[in-house]
C-alpha cells in the first residue's frame, strides 16, 4: 500500500486455509515457512514466532517482520470448534482485512491519501489519545477527508490534514453522529462503532485541543513531530504567540457503580467475630397491649 513507517516495518500477510485452522497445524506451518525461507537463501537468518491468530516471520538483522495472519473459508466457518480451531471472530476479521486491502486499492490509491495516512499514523502513535483508532479508520478517515467533496477535486495535504482534525473535534466520531459507513460493510457498520464512548471522547478532545493549537504559532511543528513535546499538550496547558491554549475537558464519565459492586468490593475484616441473632419471643396478649396504647 506504501503507507509503511520507517522503524514499524511490520507487514500483514493473510493466508486462506482450504482446511480447517487448527492451532498446532499453524504452528507447524510456520516452522515450515522459516525452513523453506533458509533453504531459499541460507544467508538469511530468520525466525518464526507465535502469536495469537497466526504467527511472526523475524529477521534477525533488521528486525523486519512478516505477520501472517490464518483464516479459512466461508464453508468451514460452520464447522469450527473453539476447542482445537482459531475463534471464528478472530476468522472473520482476518477474512475482513482482504476485503480492507481490495477496496484500498481499488478506491484510495492515490498519493495524496497515502501520504495522508503516514502523517496520521506517526501524530496517532504520539498522541495518547489517537491511540485507539485503527490502521483501517485512519484509511478510511483519510480517504474521505481528502475526496469528500468530489472523487476528481481533491484536498491538498495540509487542508486535508487540517479537514481530518476538524472532522474528529466535530464530534464524527461520537456517539449518536453519522460517522462514516464502512465500505466494507455495506453500510450496516460505521468506523468508530468498535470504539469504547470513552476512547470516542478521547478522539474527540485530543482532536480539538491539537486543532486549537496548530490555529497559533509554531504549533503545528509540535503536532507533526518537529519539535519536542515537552509539556505534554494534551493534558497540559501550553502557550503559542501569547495564546494560552487549554486542554479539553472529558465529557464522558463512567456510570456510578451499584450497590452491589460497593459491596462486594468491602474487605472482609481478619479475626472478625460473627453476627449472631438472638430470638425473642412475645406472648400475643402483650402485643396487642403495646399496639393499643401506642
Amino acid at each position: 500500500k506504501g503507507t509503511m513507517l520507517t522503524g514499524r516495518n511490520v507487514a500483514d500477510l493473510v493466508v486462506i486455509l482450504k482446511t480447517l485452522p487448527i492451532i498446532e497445524a499453524i504452528t507447524t506451518l510456520g516452522t515450515k515457512v522459516v525452513d523453506e525461507l533458509m533453504k531459499m537463501d541460507p544467508a538469511n537468518s530468520v525466525k518464526m514466532q507465535t502469536i495469537e491468530g497466526g504467527f511472526d516471520v523475524i529477521h534477525n538483522t533488521n528486525r523486519a517482520v512478516v505477520r501472517v495472519l490464518i483464516t479459512t473459508i466461508m464453508p468451514n466457518m460452520r464447522k469450527i470448534d473453539s476447542s482445537i480451531h482459531l475463534p471464528v471472530k478472530m476468522l472473520q476479521k482476518h477474512m475482513s482485512a482482504i476485503r480492507h486491502v481490495r477496496w484500498f486499492e481499488e478506491s484510495a490509491n492515490l498519493t495524496t491519501v497515502k501520504v495522508l495516512i503516514r502523517v496520521l499514523r506517526d501524530v496517532c502513535s504520539r498522541f495518547e489519545g489517537l491511540h485507539s483508532l485503527t490502521p483501517w479508520m485512519i484509511d478510511v478517515l483519510s480517504h474521505y477527508s481528502v475526496t469528500f467533496r468530489h472523487s476528481q477535486q481533491m484536498l491538498p495535504l495540509n487542508n486535508a490534514f487540517k479537514r481530518v482534525l476538524q472532522l474528529l473535534s466535530g464530534g464524527l466520531f461520537l456517539p449518536g453522529s453519522t460517522g462514516i459507513p464502512d465500505p466494507c460493510e455495506n453500510g450496516a457498520i460505521t468506523m468508530h462503532t468498535p470504539l469504547s464512548l470513552m476512547q470516542q471522547d478521547a478522539v474527540c478532545m485530543t482532536a480539538q485541543t491539537l486543532l486549537r493549537i496548530m490555529s497559533y504559532g509554531n504549533g503545528y511543528r509540535v503536532i507533526l513531530g518537529l519539535d519536542s513535546d515537552e509539556f505534554g499538550i494534551t493534558a497540559n496547558m501550553s502557550v503559542w504567540d501569547d495564546v494560552v491554549v487549554a486542554p479539553s475537558n472529558a465529557a464522558f464519565e463512567l456510570p456510578p457503580k451499584d450497590d452491589d459492586d460497593i459491596i462486594a468490593e468491602i474487605p472482609e475484616t481478619e479475626n472478625a467475630e460473627p453476627m449472631t441473632i438472638e430470638s425473642i419471643t412475645v406472648e400475643p396478649e402483650k402485643l396487642q397491649e403495646s399496639v393499643k396504647s401506642s
